[in-house]
């Protein structure tokens, strides 16, 4: 498709490029152009597509009026221009800037005119990319942005203007041309080369826009065509990870992880000239050097060969070195969270057996009780065991023999004075039940004496004046029951296994409250009754858990009021609650069979409430009161 459609844009972008390509020869006769036909080149674009583009005429004419606002502004703007020439021609120039030279203030008003010259071209050329945005359809803007750039404002001529000796004024007006450049134009693999020289000019620029542009294409590209991202721009892209500012630091280290996540081979990071990057950013500080392990791990999570190559073993080394004997306890913190997500992949988890991660952290948190700093350490170092007790092909009752100082732990943590330490232990030890290897800790725990003090000190402060204690107790509880059901359902156990299976799950639930007079359900309830809502919540977790089971259900049934109280839907009125009472009534009709078991739900809560169950699933979460009555009464 042409770029130039129309007599009076095709002078108008004529003027523009002349001014751009060199503004001290262009500008004296380019000035009344830019000034005066500024509605032409939008008018024109917007109607470039075809008669369909008519109706958009209009709108995108506004970007035209706008650009003489935008350029009143530009004039106002201080600074020199350093036009397409060669470094070393304008840097003897300098000295023209200095104004306590006669001579040279006597120069300052025509390189001004040149600046301004330079600013309202590229006021105007942003203003013809916005309307070229409206083109419609898409291959039409495509097709239009592309001529653009082939034949008349190439990238090399734009990236002239980014040149670190031009105003901030000129940066700004060019990477808003660019950012509209990039949204309309869909580069081909041979074309995508061209952003290749931006990208390296912008990684290194003073301003954070054209930084941050230049990861975003980057990025943007890479996606598209996987070759285009070599060696050179991942490498530059490491360097990005000790910018000063905090977001191109930030969108560097994403842009790297996400393009080391799809590498196989770990190339990159094995080049030499990584290698020397890595080395510098090494020097930086605490937070840089994170920088540089997020990007091992991720290659790690591809590849544990890549990160345990001996180009990266020195690395590796220092990694276990800052986990283990760190003085910054916040970079082992997040160390150990960041080995957490090495657990994710195959190869993640083989890298931490390889490093001995798993090992490292056990013995991080049982120094934790003599070292006060290392107390900071400790929510993070459990979760990670919750996380490896989730790890599919990791043999967790081995894991169990293998480290025996998890029950103690546990339980040193849960009996503790440091609540944030407790919490994070019960939490821990429901991460481990709710899997179906984890459970088998439970399980042991309840054939010892040592363990059902361990399961006591866990579950015993149900009835804990602290609304964030017992909240903790029954989340962590729900999640154990619910990793029994799933044992329970994943076959290969025999019936009298599944009985006894059942009967641990009932067992440790009437044990709930840690006094034998109390009733587990009657607390609950209470809990389930209460104004604030993450105390429902968590009440109502429990009874979901319970509900699929036998035994739970004749809590349930047994229980004064509960049933009643889950039917009546004027008890809840929060969307989730409402969903979370519908799910527990759904598990009621659907409970857990055990091959033998002579339960009947029907039996037990009666034809007429079991009618009611069926009726409230039927109508779903969100039924209006008024219904439900009515059922009720038919009832």
């Amino acid at each position: 498709m042409s770029f130039a459609n129309s007599e009076s844009t095709a002078t108008t972008l004529a003027a523009v490029r002349a001014v751009l390509v060199n503004p001290a020869i262009a500008v004296a006769g380019s000035e009344d152009i830019l000034r005066d036909d500024d509605s032409s080149a939008a008018t024109t674009a917007a109607t470039a597509g075809g008669p369909q583009q008519q109706q958009q005429q209009q709108q995108d004419g506004a970007f035209a009026a706008e650009s003489g606002n935008s350029r009143a502004m530009l004039r106002a703007a201080q600074g020199r221009l350093v036009p397409d020439r060669d470094q070393e021609e304008h840097e003897d120039e300098n000295d023209l800037y200095n104004h306590e030279d006669p001579a040279v203030a006597a120069a300052a008003p025509a390189i001004d005119r040149q600046r301004r010259a330079v600013e309202n071209a590229l006021a105007l050329l942003n203003t013809y990319c916005e309307a070229l945005l409206h083109a419609q359809p898409t291959s039409v803007r495509q097709a239009q942005f592309d001529d653009l750039l082939r034949n008349h404002f190439p990238l090399s001529l734009l990236l002239n203007y980014l040149n670190p000796g031009n105003p901030e004024s000129v940066w700004e007006l060019t990477v808003q041309v660019l950012k509209k450049v990039f949204v309309g134009w869909a580069p081909d693999a041979e074309t995508a080369a061209w952003v290749k020289p931006f990208v390296i000019q912008g990684f290194h620029h003073p301003y954070v826009g054209v930084r941050t542009l230049s990861i975003l294409q980057l990025s943007r590209i890479a996606r598209v065509h996987s070759n285009f991202l070599d060696d050179e721009l991942i490498t530059l892209t490491m360097g990005l990870l000790a910018d000063p500012l905090l977001p191109v630091a930030q969108q560097a280290t994403a842009m790297l992880l996400d393009a080391l996540g799809h590498e196989q081979s770990g190339g990159p990071l094995l080049s030499p000239r990584f290698q020397q990057t890595l080395l510098a950013l090494f020097a930086k500080d605490a937070v840089v050097k994170m920088r540089c392990y997020e990007a091992i791990m991720q290659a790690g999570l591809q590849s544990e060969q890549t990160a345990l190559s001996p180009a990266l073993q020195p690395f590796t080394d220092a990694l276990v070195r800052d986990l283990t004997q760190s003085s910054d306890i916040l970079l082992q913190v997040n160390l150990v969270e960041l080995a957490g997500e090495l657990l994710i992949t195959p190869a993640g988890n083989r890298l931490a057996e390889k490093l001995y991660i798993h090992r490292h952290i056990i013995a991080l948190l049982q120094k934790s009780s003599e070292d006060p700093f290392l107390s900071f350490l400790v929510p993070s170092g459990l979760k990670y065991l919750a996380k490896v007790a989730a790890v599919p092909s990791l043999d967790f009752p081995k894991f169990l023999d293998e480290h025996p100082q998890i029950f103690p732990l546990l339980f040193q943590f849960m009996t503790g004075t440091d609540m944030v330490s407790k919490q994070a232990a019960i939490d821990t030890l429901g991460c481990i039940g709710s899997t179906s290897s984890g459970f088998e800790l439970i399980r042991r725990a309840d054939s010892t004496a040592e363990g059902r003090s361990l399961l006591k000190a866990a579950f015993g402060d149900l009835l804990t004046p602290s609304p964030d204690l017992h909240n903790c107790v029954m989340n962590a509880f729900a999640s154990v029951i619910l990793g029994g059901e799933r044992v329970l359902k994943t076959g290969g156990l025999s019936h009298d296994q599944m009985r006894a299976q059942s009967a641990l799950l009932s067992r440790l639930f009437k044990a709930l409250p840690g006094v034998p007079s109390l009733s587990a359900t009657k607390a609950i309830f209470d809990y389930a009754r209460q104004p604030f809502q993450d105390v429902r919540f968590a009440a109502f977790n429990v009874l979901y858990a319970i509900a699929a089971h036998s035994w739970g259900q004749q809590e349930l049934a047994t229980c004064p009021g509960l049933l009643e109280h889950l039917l009546n839907r004027a008890t809840e009125t929060s969307k989730e609650g409402s969903e979370w009472k519908f799910n527990i009534i759904q598990r009621l009709a659907r409970p857990v069979v055990i091959p033998g078991d002579p339960f009947s739900a029907t039996t037990l809560f009666g034809g007429a409430v079991y009618q009611r169950i069926h009726d409230y699933i039927a109508q779903g979460p969100f039924a209006a009161q008024g219904t439900m009555a009515v059922s009720t009464l038919e009832a």
